[in-house]
């Protein structure tokens, strides 16, 4: 709850700053989220699976050129990471681990955007790709061989990673300021985001289905 008050405070700020600027605009997105852990080294690792979830946030974007082709593309958005894996620990044996980490993440990606298109150009193509800084604000951890369950996991988890990201999705013009949106993304993490009990290390990943509406 105090998470999703801080989102909505910030969309509303921004928005009173910034809402008669020409070249600004703002958006609100929902994504179904599934996201894994990437080893560094495949090789100690038995089985791996991810976790599903839901992102949320606003969306910004700052027209760079007069004609609306290329954007920067920004926001805030709360995102579900971390995954599963079986491996072997040195104080229980095999053993299964689940991660669940919240992370408040900033992008800072380029979009390209088409010419409008179909019957009434209301139809635009686009790609983006970028980087994205991330701050983790939770994690927890359950092994249930060593009969943890839901603790938590500061100790095994980086506070700061990044991502490089991309996707590309489609906008439809709903009236003059308003456009609905919908995106297809991934997301490699680019530094590590957990070391576990023996030492192993993973870099975070996600893919999602971004969902949302400019206004």
């Amino acid at each position: 709850m105090k998470q999703s008050l801080i989102l909505t405070v910030l969309l509303l700020l921004l928005c009173h700053f910034n809402i008669n600027a020409q070249n600004d605009r703002f958006g609100v997105s929902l994504s179904p989220t599934f996201s894994w852990l990437e080893p560094k080294d495949e090789e100690t690792i038995e089985t791996r699976g991810n976790r599903g979830g839901f992102a949320y946030g606003f969306v910004y974007e700052r027209s760079l050129g007069k004609k609306d082709r290329f954007f920067l593309n920004s926001g805030l958005f709360m995102t579900p990471n971390g995954g599963n894996y079986k491996a072997e620990f040195d104080s229980v044996g095999v053993a299964k681990v689940k991660y669940r980490m919240r992370n408040y993440e900033i992008p800072f990606n380029l979009k390209y955007m088409s010419k409008p298109r179909g019957m009434k150009q209301k139809l635009r193509i686009y790609g983006l790709a970028g980087l994205t800084p991330s701050l983790m604000l939770r994690s927890r951890y359950d092994m249930e061989e060593a009969g943890i369950d839901n603790e938590k996991a500061k100790k095994f988890t980086k506070p700061i990673q990044a991502f490089i990201s991309w996707g590309g999705g489609i906008e439809y013009a709903l009236g003059e300021n308003t456009s609905f949106f919908t995106s297809l993304y991934l997301s490699n993490g680019l530094i590590k985001a957990v070391n576990d009990a023996n030492d192993r290390a993973f870099n975070a990943a996600n893919f999602g289905f971004r969902t949302g509406i400019f206004f």
